[in-house]
């Protein structure tokens, strides 16, 4: 009921922005805009904005290593399978960073990728501990020492799956406006 009494408002609104000649309501694709209004809700046409908004996915569940994705509009959505267990699926619009992450051939184990897989096993949300020890991990890699755990996005974080904060450094891979992003490792 409240659905249809938003699109009664919305087509009421248009006809008098038209009548008023109020720019870009003066006409429309099929007469006037109340016209074309009604079309696509009937589901007769597209909404311009599904066009112009539509992006490509790429899934990162193959993801070798650690990478992050600069939240912005790219027309570029990656998804991961995150959560642990949940098996969430996860995407964000952005542009993807991948990070170096050599595997020291003395210790295996100890490659960014894996000590943040094993931080963040099953974890549904981060806590401020959790979150101060990823920083710690993210803090002992040059590639990756710009990022830090957002902490207004702890609830949003979980297991290969985390929001951060990323710095820019004169001699860093980041160069340009501090972006927020987030950080994405394999899945557990």
């Amino acid at each position: 009921m409240l659905a249809r009494q938003v699109e009664v408002g919305m087509f009421e609104a248009l006809k008098a922005l038209e009548k008023y000649e109020v720019k870009p309501f003066e006409d429309g694709y099929e007469g006037s805009p109340s016209h074309d209004f009604i079309g696509r809700m009937a589901g007769d046409w597209d909404w311009p904005g599904d066009v112009l908004t539509a992006s490509r996915t790429v899934a990162l569940w193959n993801l070798e290593g650690v990478a992050a994705i600069l939240l912005e509009a790219s027309g570029v959505t990656y998804a991961n399978q995150t959560g642990g267990h949940a098996c969430l699926q996860s995407c964000a619009e952005g542009i993807l960073i991948p990070f170096n992450d050599d595997t020291p051939l003395e210790d295996p184990d100890n490659a960014l990728c894996r000590r943040l897989s094993r931080l963040l096993e099953s974890a549904q949300f981060l806590t401020p501990t959790l979150a101060d020890q990823i920083d710690v991990a993210l803090a002992t890699d040059s590639h990756t020492k710009c990022a830090t755990v957002d902490r207004d996005r702890l609830r949003d974080s979980h297991e290969a799956w985390v929001y951060v904060d990323l710095r820019l450094e004169a001699d860093g891979l980041l160069q340009g406006p501090g972006p927020l992003g987030l950080v994405s490792v394999p899945s557990a």
